[in-house]
């Protein structure tokens, strides 16, 4: 009889301390799991916001500046992410930080060209800030203050960079478009915006080889006579 009892209490405590075992293990996975994510997701805030310190601090700087200092890894950490560029809205640029679980925006200005992971350059014009590609200027600080839809950047979400995107004016236009939720209606038409051969043309007159304005037209439909334009006031 005793035998049995003593068995049987065994089993009880054995089936107790099996629970015991079975709840600390879990409240300690989950504790785990949220240190990790708490330590990838201070390795990404980390990373944006240094890229921002350095973006921040080319728009600050004295006219002419360059850096060549702003080196992305290719991981945060053990997190593997993509980089994004946007304007919201007219004066507002942000970059993301894309990651498998969330997103992580950061606010910078005005910003032409696109950061990369990698060696980055950074120039600085008029208070505007070139990334990988010096600002185009003759002189005029309003010639770098380039309109949405003609500057490098995705402005309407669609992927495509707008110098190359005709349906980027029709999206930008649209008071129901959201560049975030990227909800550009099927089918826009491809009709190069004004502004784009505006841009065109002042690359190259800027760079002294209006003849060549063809190749760089080359993925647009149609042809530019930078010439004619400079009379027309486009460039």
């Amino acid at each position: 009889m005793r035998k049995s009892q003593y068995s049987m209490e065994f089993l009880i405590f054995f089936a107790i301390l099996s629970i015991v075992f079975f709840v600390w293990l879990l409240i300690y996975s989950n504790l785990s799991n949220q240190a990790f994510l708490e330590r990838d997701r201070r390795a990404i805030n980390d990373l944006g916001k240094a890229i921002q310190t350095h973006i921040f601090a080319a728009a600050n700087a004295e006219e002419g500046y360059f850096s060549e200092n702003l080196d992305i890894p290719y991981k945060a950490g053990s997190v593997d992410y993509e980089i994004k560029m946007q304007s919201l809205e007219e004066g507002s640029y942000v970059f993301v930080l894309v990651t498998e679980r969330n997103d992580y925006v950061f606010h910078i200005p005005y910003t032409l060209g696109r950061i990369k992971k990698g060696d980055n350059k950074l120039y600085s014009m008029c208070g505007v800030v070139a990334a990988n590609s010096q600002p185009l200027s003759d002189g005029k600080c309003s010639d770098v203050w380039l309109p949405n839809c003609s500057n490098f950047i995705d402005d309407d979400g669609d992927n495509l960079i707008d110098i190359m995107d005709g349906g980027c004016w029709q999206d930008y236009d649209n008071p129901h478009y959201d560049p975030m939720k990227n909800n550009e209606t099927a089918g826009t038409p491809v009709d190069p915006h004004v502004y784009n051969y505006y841009y065109l043309c002042l690359t190259a007159h800027n760079n002294g080889f209006c003849s060549n304005i063809n190749i760089i037209n080359s993925f647009i439909p149609g042809t530019i006579d930078c010439n004619a334009n400079t009379k027309q006031g486009f460039c």
